[in-house]
């Protein structure tokens, strides 16, 4: 069975997204993307190598991404897939062990102990960035499906947002109704 090819540029918008907002989102605040990797108990010998690495990865995968819309390149796709399956690997074993840390997703602006919904979101992300290599249909894409696949990724980056911000409403509410 083949695939609409929007399937994949739809991904490729996703990755580009998401990762440019991760990557800019560490590289503007390089002091608590380092406490939470010291959370996380990365050694203190390779905290100053990630702090950095990281989000140059993530930049990577983003700008592979969108140079994919114009020149396939699939070393960024699965780059991408590996660092959010790594993630959701170390966040499992936190998960699953019951150590209870800071998530790292808001950098403890409303942060969260890693809990099962982590696990779900990061494994619907890895689902979707691996739909890139289904098989596709030989369908010209044109200008409208471009729009339409980049409305798309961008309406799925809205949807994460706000359930992200409908579930820091719900801690928030709780903790409410805990004083009250």
């Amino acid at each position: 069975m083949a695939f609409d090819p929007i399937l994949a540029l739809i991904t490729l918008f996703l990755l580009g997204g998401l990762f440019s907002f991760s990557s800019w989102q560490k590289f503007s605040d390089l002091a608590s993307f380092r406490e939470v990797l010291m959370d996380y108990g990365v050694p203190a010998t390779l905290l100053p190598v990630l702090v950095l690495v990281i989000p140059l990865v993530e930049s990577s995968v983003a700008m592979g991404a969108l140079i994919s819309l114009f020149n396939p390149v699939s070393y960024s796709i699965l780059t991408g897939a590996a660092l959010l399956a790594v993630y959701t690997c170390i966040l499992s074993v936190f998960y699953f062990t019951g150590r209870k840390i800071d998530c790292g997703c808001h950098f403890g602006d409303a942060g969260e102990p890693i809990n099962g919904w982590h696990l779900v979101r990061n494994s619907v992300l890895i689902a979707m960035t691996l739909s890139y290599f289904l098989p596709q249909t030989g369908r010209m894409l044109i200008w409208v499906d471009y729009f339409t696949a980049l409305v798309a990724a961008i309406l799925m980056l809205i949807a994460f947002s706000i359930i992200e911000t409908l579930r820091q409403n719900d801690r928030y509410f709780e903790r409410v109704r805990r004083v009250n």
